[in-house]
């Protein structure tokens, strides 16, 4: 009864409003309510990599409170960027945001529970500045905002910083004592002193403790501290240390629980904190990765480097700046300097170089890389060198593989990438690149069937092909390297070198004449229709056989001029001729 009360009441409204005249004898048009334009979303592609913890669906929601317009999640090919937002996160370390021409990377990694709080914070932002236009069409698109407003959104919690890392040397309210000497804790002055102290000089004959050094201390087997370590400490066995060290250490075993400022030298060095100096010994360990140099056989960082590692197995978790040298050097997260040794891995982005006999760079794990996908971007040079993800730069060896993009050159006997920009090897994969079928005619009378398969730039030639001589059948097959040097909808132009080695089969089977053309040809193509197109190449032509009366393959071409004596081993040729043919793509 209400419900239909109400109504009744706005109907009578209505009809009033409708039968008031306006001045001019001018009615008001009735709003309809699908009269209203209806909103234009914002399309964001999200692309999470597998295991990054990355909400899409929040992600969106935090989009629309930022920007104050409808978003969309849509998958787009990557050749589509116009009026689309993108974000692509293969880990929280490096996540790409980009607009057009515009891109931004950012670090999610420390930001906890709000990375995706930050993640909408940085994507809004560079849609205001690069995109303003586009916001404010959205927007008034919308229909005219109605009496309830939803409830804003809350603010972001604010991410609690870091509590900075204790130092050794660092003030502290101890008592200290200028000297100490004792043969085991409690034994010796320590006895009527205490040890929850602060020592200056101390020497142990088998071991002491106290909460603090600040200065010198020498013990037969060990040294222990509670606090911290400001000065040098000399074992014979170990020096423990329950928080920061800064100065020297020197024992078979250092521990330090908190940061290390100075160097440690044992057989083991460990540090949980942050280092800041320089480990020597067999094993060198420090969790929280730092400013530093580790020597030994085995060298490893639970955390970011800025330095360098010197030995047989280097390892570090997250990005390294710097160097590793040893037989194995695994960085888990993108290494911005260089990797020397037998087997080189890092899991990210190389921007620096790898030189070993098997070279991997791999994009998923990238913490640090300035383009989001990138696998290397410097340079590899090994026996294999393996990309995961685009490489930019130049990778050296007998293997290079590349899993996408290749943005620099790929030398070697076996290059395979998606596409590239250069390749040159024997043998070059684009698993995404061009494949043509050639027939050609060569002004030397051999006609021709083969196959170009390239990149952007760089293609090879393979070909095979037979001609006549003296009533003799000549077999002949052919290699080249070119480049594609332009290419429209209807011409393109190359610039090729092909080689072809020639076979003439004689009455006497077990004696074939052998010769060869280098071949330098510039085709130009016109293309009939997409699939099919006719050439013709300017080529200036060399040739080269065994000088003999009997061999047909002495002079291939039908005119020349010869570039060798008669009386010469080697008959060679030149000559200018042209090439004609067809391309199917």
């Amino acid at each position: 009864m209400r419900s239909w009360s109400r109504s009744l009441v706005s109907s009578i409204a209505l009809l009033a409003a409708l039968g008031t005249p306006v001045p001019g004898d001018a009615q008001t048009p009735s709003a309809s309510p699908t009269s209203a334009p209806e909103r234009k979303p914002l399309t964001v592609a999200i692309q999470v990599g597998e295991g990054t913890q990355l909400d899409r669906e929040l992600l969106r929601a935090q989009l629309e409170r930022e920007l104050g317009v409808v978003v969309v999640i849509a998958e787009l090919p990557a050749e589509v960027t116009d009026q689309a937002l993108r974000v692509d996160a293969p880990s929280l370390q490096a996540v790409r945001v980009s607009f057009g021409q515009s891109e931004r990377t950012v670090d999610l990694s420390t930001t906890g529970p709000h990375a995706v709080e930050t993640l909408a914070l940085v994507a809004a932002n560079l849609m205001r500045d690069e995109a303003s236009d586009l916001l404010a069409t959205l927007r008034a698109t919308e229909p005219a905002p109605v009496s309830v407003q939803p409830a804003p959104a809350p603010a972001p919690t604010p991410v609690k910083p870091e509590k900075p890392e204790r130092r050794g040397c660092d003030p502290n309210k101890l008592t200290n004592v200028p000297f100490v000497a004792n043969l085991v804790p409690h034994v010796g002055t320590s006895s009527f002193q205490g040890t929850d102290v602060e020592q200056s000089v101390a020497l142990n004959l088998i071991g002491g403790s106290a909460d603090a050094l600040r200065g010198f201390e020498l013990a037969g087997v060990f040294n222990r501290e509670t606090y911290a370590v400001c000065g040098a400490q000399i074992a014979g066995g170990a020096n423990l240390v329950s928080g920061p060290m800064e100065g020297f250490q020197l024992a078979v075993l250092n521990m330090n629980d908190g940061r290390v400022d100075g160097a440690q030298a044992a057989f083991i060095n460990t540090s949980s904190g942050s280092l800041h100096g320089f480990q020597a010994g067999f094993v060198n360990l420090a969790l929280r990765g730092g400013d530093a140099v580790q020597a030994g056989f085995a060298n490893v960082v639970t955390d970011y480097l800025v330095g360098a590692q010197f030995g047989f197995a280097n390892v570090a978790t997250g990005t390294v700046e710097g160097i590793q040298l040893g037989f194995t050097n695994i960085s888990a997260s993108s290494l911005g300097g260089g990797q020397g040794g037998f087997v080189n891995i890092a899991n990210g982005t190389v921007r620096g170089g790898q030189f070993g006999f098997v070279n991997v760079a791999r994009a998923e794990g990238d913490g640090s890389a300035r383009r989001t996908g990138v696998g290397a971007d410097g340079l590899q040079i090994g026996f294999v060198n393996t990309a995961s993800g685009d490489s930019h730069g130049l990778q050296l060896g007998f293997a290079n593989v590349t899993s996408k993009q290749s943005h620099g050159l790929m030398l070697g006997a076996l290059n395979v990438s998606e596409n590239a920009d250069a390749a040159i090897g024997l043998l070059n994969i684009y698993l995404k690149g061009r494949t043509q079928l050639d027939v050609w005619v060569t002004d030397a009378g051999i006609v021709m069937v083969g196959v170009e398969h390239g990149g952007r730039l760089l293609h090879n030639i393979l070909g095979i092909g037979a001609s006549s001589r003296s009533g003799h059948g000549v077999f002949a097959f052919a290699y080249g390297l070119g480049a594609r040097v332009h290419e429209s909808a209807s011409l393109y132009l190359d610039v090729d070198v092909i080689g072809y080695g020639l076979v003439l089969g004689e009455d006497a089977s077990d004696n074939p004449d052998f010769g060869s053309i280098l071949q330098l040809r510039v085709p130009i193509g016109f293309r009939l229709s997409p699939s099919v197109s006719l050439f013709a190449s300017p080529a200036l032509n060399i040739s080269v056989a065994r000088n003999k009366d009997d061999n047909g393959l002495r002079d291939p071409s039908f005119y020349g001029a010869r570039v060798t004596s008669a009386g010469s081993d080697v008959a060679s040729s030149i000559w200018p001729g042209v090439t004609l043919g067809a391309r199917f793509f």
